[in-house]
């Protein structure tokens, strides 16, 4: 469960650990180690938005492998303000519908996934 979630993430163990207590993923195994691989990674990114250490727009970012410099490259927003976007320093809710509608046009995303 926690590889296939590092490779489909793209985050390294050390950055999972950081995020999601061990206590966690062991509450968590008896209901995920048979359930399918994407049910489990859509869970554990839940978990993490839920802390609030994740934005939707790095978790949809990560799981196409993308770098911000790409995501700025496909989406046409600049790499600095994708950045603060997604540390939460701008509010993506508060964005130009056309810096919306970009976004979640590079990740394969709906705009309403993107702002939640």
């Amino acid at each position: 469960m926690l590889a296939y979630y590092q490779w489909r993430s793209s985050r390294t163990f050390s950055e999972i650990l950081a995020l999601i207590k061990r206590e966690d993923l062991v509450r968590m195994y008896p209901a995920y180690h048979t359930a399918s691989e994407e049910n489990t990674v859509d869970e554990l990114e839940e978990l993490l938005l839920r802390r609030g250490s994740v934005s939707r727009l790095q978790m949809y970012r990560k799981r196409l492998g993308l770098s911000q410099q790409e995501l700025s490259e496909r989406s046409g927003v600049n790499l600095c303000t994708l950045q603060e976007y997604e540390v939460g320093r701008k509010d993506l809710q508060r964005a130009a519908t056309v810096t919306v509608l970009a976004l979640s046009e590079a990740l394969w995303c709906s705009p309403s996934e993107l702002i939640g």
